[in-house]
């Protein structure tokens, strides 16, 4: 009898181990973006970013996005002037928390206004270093992504 106590105490145990962790109560990083013009994903380089958890925190600190996207050899998603690009969170970040830059060089970026979780590509033909940034509970994130305007 014993035996069975012992091993229904371990499946119960296990059982609320996984849900835990499937609901991600111990992610031990930020949530990541999808990012997307249309149905095309437009894939984004996770940057500096602090993060803490049940199991760990952390601070991590890379180059300014330009800087990333350079490193990385990130290629750019292609897009026609002034679409509309939307940017989401698996986990929902705190209210007013989201900002998006575009980066004019190395050094200087601009604000770019965001409707809701959506924003329009400039008119102008070129190819445009981003970063989203956003902040939860457990932390804050940068993410740099690039897109062609074509």
């Amino acid at each position: 009898m014993k035996k069975y106590i012992i091993t229904a105490a371990i499946i119960i145990l296990i059982g609320a181990g996984g849900y835990l962790l499937e609901r991600k109560q111990y992610r031990v990083g930020p949530p990541e973006p999808a990012i997307a013009i249309g149905k095309q994903e437009v894939p984004a380089i996770r940057g500096t970013y602090c993060w803490s958890s049940m199991l760990k925190g952390i601070c991590v600190d890379t180059a300014a996005p330009p800087g990333m996207i350079s490193i990385d050899n990130h290629k750019p998603v292609t897009a026609a002037p002034g679409t509309e690009v939307t940017i989401d969170f698996d986990k929902k970040p705190l209210k007013d928390s989201i900002h998006l830059s575009r980066w004019l060089n190395e050094e200087e970026s601009l604000q770019v206004p965001l409707i809701g979780n959506k924003f329009l590509l400039p008119d102008e033909k070129g190819t445009y270093v981003y970063d989203v940034s956003a902040s939860w509970d457990n932390g804050d994130a940068v993410y740099a992504f690039v897109i062609e305007v074509k």
